[in-house]
């Protein structure tokens, strides 16, 4: 049994499978979340006893899903720390058997971002190149594109790709690529360097930590060729 806070701020009780929110703001009478349900619970001394039972049969995986939610939200909103630090965290209490019901660590990541977006909480500056986060309002153009093409969110060989749709048809309709990037000039801190694709202006960039054979060719194989066979 747990008390948690919903995405509304609200409270709601997460017990035996079930979720619940006050009832007509009743410090003791909880009801179900779902508005079809009239499922009650009374609390009582710190016991909670059922006085209308459900329609519906209990979720405990929606629970959890629900409870770690809540937990990284109260996390972000009052410290600092990388997502990737808050989420590590709130695994630590989550049993390895219920490790399904997590959300992933990209939906976690957003979700982050989200809230301290709403709260006006800065975002906290990368220490890593793993975690950069990239907001909702630079994964796209001024007028409102798609920019972010690609990020794979791996902890060790992250890759972001970024372009416009209009880059992209530049490519495709050119005969020749070239490439260069600042293979000298880096911010040590984040260990990245930066590849410019142009066909004649610079039209794609991509951000890596190092370079690999794998990289080169996620960089076509799952960025750029896949994209343009697609345009």
């Amino acid at each position: 049994m747990s008390i948690v806070k919903s995405s509304r701020g609200k409270d709601k009780l997460l017990l035996e499978g079930y979720s619940y929110r006050r009832a007509n703001n009743s410090q003791s009478i909880w009801r179900c979340s779902r508005n079809n349900c009239a499922g009650r619970v009374k609390s009582d001394g710190g016991e909670y006893i059922t006085i209308t039972e459900h329609v519906h049969t209990p979720n405990p995986d929606e629970n959890i899903s629900t409870e770690f939610k809540s937990q990284i939200c109260t996390k972000a909103a009052i410290c600092h720390d990388p997502p990737r630090r808050i989420i590590h965290e709130a695994l630590l209490n989550i049993d390895q058997a219920d490790g399904a019901a997590v959300p992933t660590y990209y939906s976690s990541q957003r979700t982050i971002e989200r809230k301290r977006k709403k709260n006006d909480i800065p975002l906290p500056r990368p220490q890593t190149f793993s975690e950069i986060l990239i907001p909702d309002e630079l994964q796209i153009t001024n007028s409102g594109a798609r920019f972010l093409l690609y990020d794979n969110h791996h902890p060790n060989r992250r890759l972001i790709i970024l372009s416009s749709d209009d880059d992209l048809d530049r490519l495709s309709n050119s005969d020749h690529w070239h490439c260069d990037g600042t293979f000298k000039v880096y911010n040590i801190s984040l260990l990245k360097l930066i590849f410019f694709f142009f066909a004649g202006v610079p039209s794609t960039f991509c951000s890596i930590i190092y370079i690999s054979w794998f990289i080169i060719r996620s960089i076509f194989t799952n960025g750029l060729l896949l994209y343009i066979l697609q345009r």
